[in-house]
């Protein structure tokens, strides 16, 4: 009997931790304190627009530490974030000059997963 609760507790506190780990993984950004997704409206000054929302993917780092997203569209609108988190989309209304923080406030950042 002894060694039947043994299993079931060794293999509840296998479950557990696998849980605890997963969890901590899916809410990760795959660039540390970078959403993985940025949503953005495009600009009424941007002349000839046919998109009103654009959803923009990490897109990889430079190497003074900002980060860039581009949209799976054709357009080639780019987002920079600099080191600081402040976002760069002249372009984009409701995305230039904001934080990270900001975005992620109105739900318009996102990571994989949350």
């Amino acid at each position: 009997m002894n060694k039947l609760i043994s299993r079931n507790v060794a293999a509840l506190s296998t479950v557990l931790l696998s849980s605890v780990l997963l969890s901590a993984a899916v809410n990760a950004s795959i660039i540390n304190k970078f959403p993985d997704i940025l949503v953005c409206s495009v600009g009424e000054d941007v002349r000839d627009a046919t998109w009103q929302d654009l959803v923009f993917y990490i897109s990889g780092t430079q190497k003074d530490g900002a980060v860039l997203y581009k949209s799976l569209t054709s357009n080639p609108v780019l987002i920079r974030i600099n080191e600081a988190g402040i976002l760069s989309a002249p372009k984009l209304a409701n995305c230039d000059k904001q934080t990270v923080q900001a975005m992620r406030d109105a739900g318009r950042a996102k990571d994989f997963g949350s």
